[in-house]
């Protein structure tokens, strides 16, 4: 059955986190399929969910629509009780039928059998028929009876709630109803899910439908991070969605509802602003404590546990994360097979759930954290010491874990001790993210000596070199600098790796040089292999505003001393970012220093630099445009990094490289999948994010999602004047991009005249290849030749002498715009024409087509051929990459000629399947775009847009767009 939310819920306005009721989102599928089900009667639908899941919630929703508004809604819940009343949820629903039997001329007789039931209504029942003698024929009566009273009803909605603790009498009433359906009823019933019950459903094994009874069965999950980026957004503003705290939010809840109401609400509460951002977003969750509500609802659950299923509760809250039975056997000191049969008492009770297989834990944190937080501390210290045990004879002993046992037992010297080899142990492992957050907590808050201050401080610094920066360093390492004590060599190290991670982030980057430059000056006489580092670090022109003559000054003094290092890590290690630093400028013949690198690492610490070194000349070749070049060292980095095992964060940076590369060369299919899921396993890794949000915004540009390209294309940098530089403007570029496609050149000039000026600032003049055709071309439509024409002339000036292929043919493609926009068509066409050869052979085959476009229209003015000779085979080229936007505009420009554009359609007579332009429709449609909106990205008419929508719809069977959106 289809799910959709046929008509929109009134819920009321989006209120703050103080009130009580969360605005309903993620819940639009769930709603429809309850409605298309409820609204063809006879009906039974089966809410399933957890507690607090949103089952009552998304009931009221539905109850709450246009189209119900006119039915007989009738609601009971069943209870809890020890010695519950057969019948009573159904008895009380029936209670509200009063006015409509006020209004009935004549009941069945049978229903006069419910008096006794319901005294309240004995007035409209006819007389009690005698008593039967047999206790199965008087029930049966009695069911027929409220069959009878729901089928005068009318249109009627029987809801029950709450049917995992439902009797037997409501349970059997309601498989009655279920095989006996009057015409004109609904029913909903809402359970906990299976886990909660022995007997697998609320209504048992006698539960069966008749054929003509619609059927459906809705399960209602935990929302997901979206879900809840709305839900925080809604209540605490869009400023506190930060993804740190969507993260922590969505692990702590599980994306329960009720989970998050409570805990948003607290959030809402607290004194001040509330700041979501940065390391201290796990503390300020923790400092909330367990919401009022929560804490109460998991007391009642663990009442009524024996003391065995009680100890294994709490053994689970202090381990803090789903184990095995094994475990929770060695906590509780018990035999497996005790231990087995305590912990079913648990799962049973819906304190404990089976988090994965044979692994059981709690289902989000804040539960855990509410049985946590009752235990008597005494207690708790012994069960951390316990664990901490129990964790030392497992193979192999997870460390880290251990340690967060003995500092929760205020253990703090084995704390540090065992803490510290965790770190190590991770670094070993290939993760240093792991291993600097150990760090970083070792360094603030524990009592260290100077000893290990200064060996932890080293380790933490290293460490942060390849973190993907979940946790600041830059704090406290500048706090161990400030001692004094700390000798000069050490302090020089630590000084240049926090430099290196300070460049990292835009806005660091001047007290990172600043690091460097007084790592330089303290290494000089006691480390020269760490000071050359420290002066190619200060070589990286990619970061930061200086101009580029600054940067020159140290690549050269590392050129002069770099003859003083023997071959070796030391030297590898310098050479990365040395030849990266002289690649990405387009200095020429940098084949010999490239030579230098080694073929093969001599030890692990060099395949480490070596790994770097391709790496980084893979990306410097690529914004150079020698893209062939580039994408051999590519591979041969990410191969070099498969082949040590602390690889994932300079692998994860190899494939952000290869999806710029893949946008650049042409190889879109399956790109944008491609790019979103390593952005959620990189959300954290700035260098991978952006490179992903670049070729996701030029994607989506070509395809004309603008919506998706402007939230890219911002991700890559253009809100921050001192990100990346080359990134900065390939994105300005493609924002520009975007405009002209859009018609405004007005809005492409206001965007790539800053970067522009950016150029002008730092005088990497390669850089601005992906910007200079789409300034001369924006500044042409808008008649300011003179302008483009210094443009072009500062830029062609500028890559004189540089080993930069890209820039050279941009320096053409832009020369061609240039002579186009002044009237030189012939001699326009000839430039475009040579530019499109040269991008060619990089290949990047998108530019390729673009120039060639320009081109043909350029000849086409000069009159020396149709549109329908020479735009048909660009747009062919443009449709085989993926640019539906640019292939669209290609036909179009045929039509408006007076061409014919060659059918797309293939073979004709598609049937019910789609035609190639029905599924680009289908894709647009996914992605949320209105017709207006299809129209202009496929130039066609809104009417023909329509049409089109419509027969999409029509033929994948839905009735509504919004079951086509993307989740």
């Amino acid at each position: 059955m289809p799910a959709h939310p046929v008509e929109p819920a009134t819920t009321g306005p989006v209120v703050s986190a103080h009130t009580s009721q969360l605005p309903l989102v993620g819940r639009s599928a769930e709603l429809g399929a309850l409605f298309d089900t409820v609204t063809t009667p006879p009906s039974v639908a089966l809410v399933e969910g957890d507690a607090g899941i949103g089952k009552t919630r998304l009931i009221d929703e539905l109850c709450a629509l246009p189209t119900l508004r006119s039915w007989n809604v009738l609601s009971g819940a069943c209870q809890p009780f020890r010695e519950p009343c057969s019948y009573g949820p159904v008895l009380d629903a029936l209670r509200a039928v009063g006015k409509r039997l006020r209004r009935c001329s004549r009941l069945s007789p049978l229903t006069g059998a419910l008096r006794p039931l319901l005294p309240e209504l004995a007035c409209y029942l006819p007389p009690c028929p005698d008593r039967l003698d047999d206790p199965s024929a008087e029930r049966h009566r009695l069911f027929r009876a409220m069959r009878d009273v729901l089928a005068t009803c009318g249109r009627t909605l029987l809801i029950i709630e709450d049917a995992h603790w439902a009797d037997d009498g409501t349970r059997d009433v309601l498989n009655f109803l279920a095989a006996t359906m009057p015409e004109r009823l609904s029913v909903v019933v809402s359970y906990r899910g299976a886990g909660h019950r022995g007997d697998g459903g609320p209504l048992g094994s006698a539960y069966r439908l008749r054929r003509d009874v619609t059927g459906t069965v809705v399960r209602l999950a935990g929302l997901g991070r979206a879900e809840v980026a709305e839900l925080v957004g809604a209540t605490l503003g869009p400023d506190a969605e930060s993804e740190e705290l969507l993260i922590q939010l969505h692990e702590r809840t599980a994306g329960i509802p009720f989970v998050l109401e409570e805990v948003l609400r607290a959030l809402g509460d607290a004194a001040g602003p509330v700041r979501t951002d940065g390391p201290g977003t796990v503390r300020l969750l923790e400092s909330l404590g367990v919401p009022v509500l929560l804490g109460h609802a998991m007391q009642e659950r663990l009442a009524p546990l024996s003391a065995s299923a009680l100890h294994v509760a709490r053994a689970g809250a202090v381990l803090g994360k789903p184990v095995d039975v094994e475990l929770l056997s060695g906590m509780t000191g018990r035999s497996r097979k005790r231990t087995a049969a305590a912990l079913m008492e648990a799962l049973r009770a819906g304190v404990l759930v089976e988090a994965s297989r044979n692994r059981y834990g709690y289902v989000h944190a804040l539960a855990r954290q509410a049985v946590y937080e009752a235990l008597p501390g005494p207690e708790r210290l012994q069960l951390h010491l316990r664990a901490a045990d129990v964790l030392a004879r497992r193979d192999p002993v997870p460390l880290a874990w251990m340690a967060e046992h003995y500092r929760a037992a205020e253990e703090y010297g084995r704390w540090v001790e065992t803490a510290e080899a965790a770190a190590d142990q991770a670094r070993e492992i290939g993760e240093p993210t792991a291993a600097a957050e150990i760090l970083h907590e070792l360094l603030s808050e524990a009592s260290l000596s100077a000893v290990q201050r200064v060996r932890l401080a080293g380790k933490l610094s290293k460490a942060a070199l390849c973190s993907r920066g979940r946790c600041d360093v830059t704090g406290i390492l500048e706090r161990v600098l400030g001692d004094e004590r700390l000798p000069v060599a050490t302090r020089g190290l630590i000084r240049t790796r926090l430099g290196v991670v300070m460049l990292r982030k835009p806005e660091l980057v001047a007290a990172g040089r600043r690091h460097l430059r007084t790592a330089v000056r303290e290494l000089r006489e006691h480390d020269a292999p760490t000071a050359l580092l420290a002066m190619s670090a200060l070589g990286q022109a990619q970061v930061g505003a200086a101009p580029v003559e600054d940067h020159l000054a140290w690549v050269n003094r590392v050129d002069r001393e770099l003859g003083r290092l023997p071959d070796g890590p030391a030297l590898t290690n310098v050479l990365a970012n040395q030849l990266q630093n002289l690649v990405q400028i387009g200095t020429p013949d940098v084949g010999e220093r490239i030579a230098l690198l080694p073929a093969q690492a001599r030890s692990r610490e060099e395949h480490q630099y070596l790994t770097r070194a391709h790496l980084y000349l893979a990306d410097a070749l690529s914004w150079v445009g020698h893209l062939q070049r580039a994408r051999r060292f590519l591979d041969s980095g990410i191969r070099l990094a498969q082949a040590q095992e602390c690889a994932t964060f300079m692998i994860d940076i190899g494939r952000g490289l290869q999806a710029r590369l893949d946008w650049l060369t042409g190889n879109w299919t399956g790109l944008a999948e491609r790019c979103s899921e390593l952005a959620e396993r990189c959300a954290d890794i700035e260098v991978v994010r952006t490179e992903l949000a670049l070729a996701q915004g030029a994607l989506a540009v070509a395809k004309g999602e603008w919506d998706a390209a402007t939230a890219h294309l911002d991700s890559a940098g253009l809100t921050d004047a001192r990100a990346y530089n080359p990134r900065l403007l390939a994105a300005t570029a493609e924002l520009a991009r975007m405009h002209l496609s859009r018609q405004d050149p007005e809005a492409a000039y206001e965007v790539a005249s800053r970067s522009w000026s950016m150029v002008h600032g730092k005088r990497v003049w390669v850089w601005a290849a992906p910007l200079v055709p789409v300034l001369t071309e924006t500044l042409g439509q808008l008649g300011r030749h003179g302008a483009a024409e210094r443009v072009g002339s500062e830029f062609e000036h500028g890559i004189r002498g540089r080993d930069a292929p890209l820039a050279h043919a941009a320096a053409v493609a832009a020369r061609g715009s240039r002579l186009r926009w002044a009237g030189s068509l012939r001699q326009a066409a000839d430039a475009l024409d040579c530019a499109r050869r040269h991008y060619a052979e990089l290949p990047a085959p998108y530019h390729a087509a673009v120039a060639a476009e320009s081109a043909a229209y350029c000849r086409i003015a000069q009159g020396e051929g149709h549109p329908a000779e020479l735009v048909p085979a660009v747009a062919e080229t443009f449709e085989t990459l993926g640019a539906t936007r640019d292939a669209a505009r290609c036909r179009s420009a045929v039509r408006s000629a007076g061409g014919v554009v060659a059918s797309r359609r293939g073979r004709r007579g598609y049937g019910n399947a789609l035609s190639p332009r029905e599924k680009e429709v289908a894709g647009l449609l996914s992605r949320g775009l209105t017709n207006r909106e299809i129209a202009e990205v496929l130039f066609l008419s809104p009417r023909t847009a329509e049409h089109h929508v419509a027969r999409v719809l029509r033929k994948l069977g839905v009735r509504s767009r919004f079951e086509l959106r993307r989740p």
